[in-house]
């Protein structure tokens, strides 16, 4: 009788127990702090850099498909995001946070037409073709073209004219990922081969790319006006223009190699480069979330950039930054 009923307590406080570490990492999971005045889940903010505490990122899709890669509509209202490894294409509205599926078989590149009122992406991994998409203003259509979707044929068959201006073209190779310009009829080898992640500002005088991988990638800066001899390099990657072209964003990713040899991306923090001063300032400190591909809103008040640890689409207000103590 009293080995049944030593049996019976020891099975209530095992079960005691249970629950208690149960509702503990349940706590943990969605427990809520202060961010900003506001209750936010822990997995739905993360602080910005120099004790900037009062100051937070929040994210998008706190529940649904891992995204990366993300870029803006051109009004600024919703954003367009890949899926895992690059598969699947979404769209994300920012006033009701619906998460849309545009098909499961879009992937890279996805490239905008001149006209920013359409875009392209290709479809599917056997005999791919290209979709275009026509976007008007949070709505996106959805309609397949049989003209290809492709950049602009550059002057070899293996290049593409990824922007161009009056008088300026901006061409790289598929075939090595070389780069170089032709401005006001001079042609100018940026880099000969390696070159990834290419934006030109809007003010169409500077450019900004990566080169390198990711364990030892470099953010390069070329100003048309300042010609090669000035190009600004500095440790860091997937550089991104602010509207004005005074400044830009980019993340710094620290990588681990693992036993089989593969690198992988164990940490990365939000940096802000001025172009004026050339001063970098660090934007976020975050030891759980992996900051990589940031890109900036059309209209210049918000960044989002991709978690590459949870998948999860992370939003700060650029107004913010500037309260961040130096």
């Amino acid at each position: 009788m009293i080995q049944k009923t030593k049996n019976t307590l020891n099975k209530s406080l095992f079960e005691i127990l249970f629950l208690a570490l149960l509702l503990f990492f349940n706590n943990c999971n969605t427990g809520e702090f202060t961010a900003g005045g506001k209750s936010e889940s822990k997995k739905n903010v993360f602080a910005l850099s120099q004790d900037a505490e009062n100051f937070s990122g929040v994210r998008l899709n706190p529940v649904g498909p891992f995204l990366t890669s993300p870029s803006w509509l051109p009004d600024s209202s919703g954003i367009l995001a890949f899926g895992w490894k690059g598969f699947g294409l979404y769209s994300i509205n920012l006033s009701s946070g619906a998460i849309e599926s545009l098909g499961a078989d879009l992937r890279p590149p996805l490239i905008w037409k001149e006209d920013k009122k359409s875009f392209c992406a290709v479809f599917g991994k056997q005999n791919p073709r290209w979709f275009r998409f026509d976007s008007d203003k949070k709505k996106i259509e959805v309609f397949e073209r049989n003209e290809p979707c492709v950049y602009e044929q550059g002057p070899l068959e293996t290049e593409n004219v990824i922007w161009k201006t009056t008088g300026a073209q901006v061409i790289l190779d598929r075939r090595n990922q070389g780069l170089r310009i032709i401005m006001e009829g001079k042609n100018i080898q940026i880099e000969q081969h390696g070159a990834w992640g290419v934006t030109v500002a809007e003010d169409g005088h500077k450019i900004s790319y990566s080169t390198g991988p990711l364990k030892q990638s470099r953010v390069h800066i070329f100003d048309f006006n300042e010609g090669k001899d000035k190009i600004k390099i500095f440790e860091g990657a997937y550089p991104a223009w602010f509207p004005d072209g005074k400044k830009l964003v980019y993340c710094l990713p620290r990588t681990q190699t693992s036993i089989s040899g593969t690198v992988q991306v164990q940490d990365s923090d939000l940096y802000l480069y001025d172009v004026v001063s050339s001063k970098t300032k660090q934007i976020t400190k975050t030891a759980e979330i992996i900051e990589m591909q940031p890109s900036v809103s059309p209209s210049g008040d918000l960044i989002v950039v991709s978690d590459w640890r949870s998948g999860g689409l992370y939003m700060i207000r650029t107004s913010s930054l500037d309260e961040v103590k130096k």
